[in-house]
């Protein structure tokens, strides 16, 4: 089992090895301001070890990682067994939801891109409690906190996760250095890919931590460019959800345009 020492000492080995080794494109800074957004942005170059980070007090700041969990949660469901492939169906429940995509039979590659709630939760119950805690403390995932209850811990805010964290957690994916099959690792980064063309291929999850008083954006993932690799977590406060969601995706592309990456 990782002791919170082991993780502490973790944490410590990837930061002294990522530092910041460039100086963040002002541009970031503008297009953060021209949306008055709080949050951070961190883009690490997997070929170079080269990290920009935007707002590096706030990329160190945990939150609860919303949909982006469905990324770790298919990860844990195939290895387990409790979803033989990503094709493997669960039946819809009836209930009408308010997404007309969530509104049938769903498997992982239908529901990922439909960021489907309900079908994560049944496949979250039926991991149970004790094989869904081993893995988080494995990875480790987070404060691999799950709370009092296996369906909600990522939408409720017991478990929280900071940028940088889910940068080390994508590098790992993107390695196949996870506590996981290859094949798993190989089936849930297929499932996740939202974009690709002759240039690139985008694999990515965005995530919207809910609360009353102020929500929080998450947009994470990678891109894969011929051989080269960058990886990028988002978050940013929103305090107009309704207006502010669409920046996820609409920010880290101009960020990753300012970059060069794409």
């Amino acid at each position: 089992m990782i002791t919170k020492l082991n993780y502490l000492f973790l944490l410590a080995i990837f930061a002294f090895s990522c530092q910041p080794k460039a100086t963040v494109p002002p541009e970031w800074e503008q297009a953060f301001a021209e949306k008055d957004l709080n949050g951070t942005f961190i883009l690490y170059d997997m070929n170079d070890g080269e990290m920009l980070v935007y707002n590096p007090e706030r990329a160190d700041s945990a939150f609860s990682p919303a949909s982006t969990f469905k990324i770790c949660n298919s990860l844990i469901g195939l290895q387990t067994g409790t979803m033989n492939s990503v094709d493997d169906t669960i039946r819809w429940n009836g209930h009408e939801y308010p997404w007309n995509g969530w509104n049938q039979d769903h498997c992982l590659r239908t529901a990922m891109p439909v960021s489907c709630v309900w079908f994560y939760q049944e496949m979250a119950r039926r991991i149970g409690r004790e094989d869904m805690q081993h893995y988080l403390n494995l990875i480790p995932y987070g404060n691999a906190n799950i709370g009092e209850k296996v369906d909600l811990f990522w939408l409720n805010g017991a478990i929280q996760i900071s940028a940088m964290q889910q940068i080390r957690f994508l590098e790992r994916l993107v390695k196949n250095d996870l506590p996981f099959d290859e094949k798993v690792q190989a089936d849930v980064k297929e499932i996740i890919i939202t974009d690709k063309n002759e240039s690139y291929t985008m694999h990515a999850k965005t995530g919207w931590a809910m609360r009353v008083e102020k929500s929080v954006g998450w947009y994470v993932g990678y891109v894969e460019k011929g051989e080269d690799v960058y990886i990028f977590a988002l978050n940013y406060d929103m305090t107009n959800p309704k207006e502010q969601s669409k920046y996820r995706k609409e920010l880290t592309y101009e960020m990753l345009r300012i970059a060069g990456v794409i």
